[in-house]
């Protein structure tokens, strides 16, 4: 059951991504610093993470976007561990200045995640995984991101996100 569900999801993330790019306004290149926290913090530290995202204006100050991310956390007690999310996302720009935009993301999607030493944890596995966060887009295009990000596994898996990133215009 857990299998087709998983699939159902893929596919309509797939859907949504051909959906996306064809109307999209921008698509971001990210990197920045994974913070592990909650029990997570006790087996792993500080890694980093590698993302992509594409932007649809939907409606005046928000945007529909898909991300895909890529983290990675080690070297405390040989404690090995890196994940894949793929997820759906709403930005909403609620505050406008000398264009600086600054927006509420809040996103659900998909993880695969592979791990080494945390006893809690499987060696590997697919999850749910929610994000929700603060940012800033800057007149040069650039975007900060900080996030909170929960992964649904055995035992839940917790992590901040600071991102920088560049967002390059693709459409209107």
């Amino acid at each position: 059951m857990a299998k087709k569900h998983f699939i159902f999801v893929i596919l309509t993330c797939f859907t949504l991504t051909i959906q996306t790019v064809t109307y999209a306004t921008d698509l971001g290149i990210n990197a920045g610093a994974l913070l592990p926290v909650s029990k997570f913090n006790h087996v792993a530290e500080t890694g980093f993470s590698l993302g992509t995202d594409i932007k649809l204006d939907v409606y005046e100050n928000f945007y529909y976007g898909l991300a895909l991310n890529f983290g990675s956390a080690d070297e405390n007690n040989g404690v090995e561990f890196w994940e894949i999310d793929l997820y759906p996302f709403i930005d909403w720009f609620f505050f406008h200045k000398n264009n600086y935009n600054v927006f509420f993301r809040g996103g659900i999607g998909l993880s695969h995640w592979e791990s080494d030493g945390i006893w809690w944890l499987d060696d590997q596995g697919n999850g749910i995984t929610t994000t929700f966060g603060l940012g800033c887009k800057t007149p040069g295009n650039f975007e900060i991101l900080a996030s909170f990000t929960k992964l649904y596994a055995d035992f839940d898996v917790d992590y901040f996100l600071i991102r920088l990133g560049y967002n390059f215009d693709i459409g209107d």
